[in-house]
């Protein structure tokens, strides 16, 4: 086996591990006692730009450290664009918008 086999198998399981990290680190949107700090928007971006970052590095062909790196970045990106939609939609149900 060549070492640009192992690469290529390597970083493919590095993809796929973050995803699946991203995807369970989804469930912790809301405190021990049940009480939702945000709603699932912010979840939903988080787990999709913490996936969509770390797919993006892979098939750029940056390195697992790079690869870690954007999916990082997507996670705080989606999570912050998720919030904020959140709070608008809070913002509209309960007519406070100004």
């Amino acid at each position: 086996m060549t070492a640009r086999k192992t690469t290529k198998g390597f970083r493919a399981a590095t993809i796929v591990t973050l995803s699946l990290f991203a995807c369970v680190l989804g469930g912790c949107v809301s405190t021990p006692q049940g009480y939702r700090l945000n709603g699932p928007n912010t979840a939903i971006g988080g787990v999709g730009g913490a996936t969509a970052g770390g797919l993006i590095a892979g098939a750029a062909g940056a390195s697992p450290a790079g690869i870690v790196g954007g999916a990082i970045l997507g996670g705080l990106l989606g999570g912050a664009a998720g919030n904020h939609i959140d709070n608008s939609n809070r913002c509209h149900r309960n007519g406070t918008c100004r």
